[in-house]
């Protein structure tokens, strides 16, 4: 398994140095086509589960991955748009308007901005809140025992 592993990296290699983009396309093909042969055949075959089981597990982890991804996504965003919005938008607009380059109406629509932002990521984040919770009760708390 690492010689086959090997043979394959100095194949990427070879196919990367001499710029051969349509040949390393069809290679990454290849290799998907190979795992998931690998996947879905031979190693059931060696370890003797069923292809059923295999796909279930396999399902089972992508779905779990996704779920994990969209969360943290969904985080990452909160944060960073509350950081923008509470401390980085007023520091702008105090700047601006201390330096003399915004005048009051200025700072007016600076500050309708900052609260029409808010108003919008409020609303969105509800929105995905409650798809969250949907998403949870679905698998989770809604499940038959």
């Amino acid at each position: 398994m690492l010689l086959a592993q090997f043979v394959l990296i100095i194949i990427d290699r070879a196919l990367y140095l001499r710029k051969q983009v349509v040949g390393k396309f069809f290679f990454h093909i290849f290799l998907v086509v190979l795992v998931h042969v690998w996947i879905f055949f031979v190693l059931p075959h060696i370890t003797g589960r069923s292809v059923v089981v295999v796909l279930v597990v396999v399902v089972v982890v992508v779905v779990v991955t996704v779920i994990v991804v969209v969360i943290v996504v969904v985080v990452v965003l909160f944060i960073f748009f509350h950081v923008w919005i509470f401390f980085v938008l007023p520091l702008i607009t105090a700047k601006s308007v201390h330096s003399g380059r915004c005048r009051f109406s200025g700072y007016v629509c600076c500050l309708l901005f900052i609260l029409g932002k808010l108003v919008l990521l409020r609303r969105v984040y509800c929105l995905l809140l409650h798809n969250f919770r949907s998403v949870v009760c679905l698998s989770v708390v809604c499940q038959p025992i």
